[in-house]
C-alpha cells in the first residue's frame, strides 16, 4: 500500500492521465467537422503516437528482447487491429454522428458486455453487484440515448460507439492474457505500428476513406490550425495520456487507477462544452451518473485479483503477468 503522500501524488496523476484522454474526442471531433474522415484522424493519431513513443518503446525492446516469442508477437498484432485500429476508428466514426460523451459512455458498456459475455459463457450468473451495476450502466443510458441532438437517436452512430465498446472488450481480453516480460510500452508502440498500418493499407486498397478536410479547424469558436488538434491528439491524449496513465497504475495498483480513471468521461464532457459547445442536459446528466455508477459497481462487484493485478481501461498497464479472467477485467481504455 502506497503512503498517504504518494497515493494523493498517484491520485493527482491519474488525473492527468484522465484530462489527457477526455479531450481526445473533442479535438478529433474538431478535424471531423471540418471535413477529416474519422479514419484518416485516426491515422494521424496513431502514427504520430508511434513516432513519439519510439525512443520508449526501443528502451523496452532491449530490456524483454529476449524473452519475447512468436505467441507475443501474434498478440501484438492483434492488439494493433483491433484493440488500437478497431477501437479508434469506430469511436472516432461514433463520435462523427453523437456527441462525444454520449460515444463515450456507450463504450463505457465495455464492462458490462463483458459480464453478459462471461454469463452466457460459464451459463452462470454473475455476483449481485455485478448484475445491478450492469442494470444500472444499462438503464442510465436510456435518457443518454433519447436526449440525442436534434430531437434523434443516430442508429449508426449507436452501432459504430458499440463497436468501440466490443473492440474494447477485446483490448481486456489481450491485455489479461499478454505475457509477463512484455512490456506495457513496447506494446502501446508496438499497437500503434501494427494500428497505423492497418489504417493505411486499408486506405490505399479503397475500403477505408483517407481525406484531408480544412486546414482550419474550430475550438471554443475561434479558427485554429489542424496542426493544434492533430498535436493534442498525439502528444497529449496519446503519449502524455499513456505514460501518465502507466505511472499512476504502479503508484496506486490497477484497480484504484481504474476508479481515478472514470473521471475521464466528465473530463470530456467539459471539453465538449468547452470546445465544442455541446451542453449536457439535466436529464441527460442523471443517466451519465447512472452509467458511470453502474460501471463502477461491476468493478467493485468483480473477483479480486491476485496482487491487484486488475488492467486499466482506456489506459494499458506496466504490471507483470495478470492472472486475472479476462470476463472480470472491468477498466477502460479509448486509446
Amino acid at each position: 500500500m502506497p503512503s498517504s503522500r504518494t497515493a494523493a501524488a498517484g491520485v493527482g496523476v491519474a488525473l492527468v492521465s484522465g484530462l489527457a484522454f477526455g479531450g481526445a474526442g473533442p479535438f478529433a471531433k474538431s478535424m471531423i467537422d471540418v471535413g477529416w474522415t474519422p479514419e484518416t484522424v485516426v491515422l494521424v493519431r496513431i502514427l504520430g503516437a508511434a513516432i513519439l513513443l519510439t525512443p520508449f518503446a526501443v528502451r523496452a525492446w532491449l530490456a524483454t528482447r529476449r524473452d519475447l516469442t512468436v505467441a507475443d508477437g501474434r498478440m501484438m498484432l492483434a492488439y494493433g487491429a483491433v484493440a488500437v485500429a478497431g477501437v479508434q476508428l469506430c469511436f472516432f466514426n461514433a463520435v462523427d454522428r453523437l456527441p462525444v460523451s454520449v460515444a463515450l459512455l456507450i463504450e463505457y458498456l465495455a464492462p458490462v458486455l463483458l459480464v453478459i459475455g462471461s454469463s452466457v459463457a460459464t451459463r452462470s450468473l454473475p455476483p449481485r453487484l455485478v448484475a445491478a451495476g450492469a442494470v444500472l450502466a444499462t438503464v442510465g443510458l436510456i435518457p443518454v440515448l433519447n436526449l440525442q441532438v436534434d430531437g434523434g437517436i443516430d442508429p449508426i452512430g449507436v452501432l459504430w460507439a458499440l463497436g468501440a465498446a466490443l473492440g474494447l472488450c477485446t483490448y481486456f481480453v489481450l491485455t489479461a492474457r499478454s505475457s509477463a516480460h512484455v512490456s506495457q510500452v513496447l506494446l502501446i508502440w508496438a499497437g500503434c505500428v501494427v494500428g497505423s498500418g492497418v489504417v493505411a493499407l486499408t486506405g490505399l486498397i479503397g475500403v477505408m476513406d483517407l481525406h484531408r478536410g480544412a486546414t482550419q479547424v474550430v475550438l471554443a469558436g475561434q479558427q485554429a490550425s489542424w496542426l493544434v488538434s492533430a498535436a493534442f491528439l498525439v502528444v497529449v491524449a496519446t503519449a502524455v495520456a499513456y505514460l501518465t496513465g502507466v505511472l499512476a497504475i504502479r503508484i496506486l495498483g490497477n484497480r484504484r487507477a481504474s476508479f481515478v480513471a472514470l473521471t475521464e468521461v466528465l473530463f470530456a464532457a467539459l471539453a465538449s462544452w468547452l470546445l465544442l459547445d455541446e451542453t449536457l442536459t439535466v436529464l441527460q446528466g442523471v443517466g451519465a451518473v447512472l452509467v458511470v455508477g453502474g460501471v463502477v459497481m461491476v468493478q467493485r462487484g468483480a473477483e479480486p485479483a491476485p496482487a491487484d493485478h486488475l488492467d486499466h481501461p482506456d489506459h494499458p498497464d506496466l504490471s507483470e503477468a495478470s492472472e486475472v479472467e479476462p470476463e472480470i477485467v472491468t477498466s477502460r481504455a479509448v486509446l
